[in-house]
């Protein structure tokens, strides 16, 4: 991601950052955060507190028969999910997909 937008280094510090964070806010209340989509995460302040990240992340989600879905929400999906593809806007406008699953 960090060299699709021309900013190398940018995305790992920000990750970096981002669990020092996390981390510092847990020792604060002596309770482990759960992960980011759970009751209780300090995800949200970590994620905020952090340096940016190099770009934006869109997420597409495909069906198994190939059709794009939209998420119904919190990621739940109407139908068997077949792939997910990550993707952010290089330096030069055009879409780079940077993850696929």
């Amino acid at each position: 991601m960090s060299d699709a937008t021309g900013k190398p280094g940018a995305d790992i510090l920000h990750e970096v950052i981002e669990a020092y964070q996390g981390a510092l806010l847990s020792q604060s209340t002596g309770v482990s955060s759960p992960i980011s989509n759970q009751p209780g995460t300090v995800y949200s302040q970590a994620h905020a507190a952090a340096t940016l990240q190099s770009g934006v992340v869109t997420q597409q989600v495909i069906s198994t028969c190939g059709m794009p879905m939209p998420a119904l929400s919190k990621g739940n999906y109407q139908f068997p999910i077949g792939r997910a593809e990550w993707s952010v806007v290089n330096k030069v406008g055009k879409q780079v997909i940077i993850q696929k699953y």
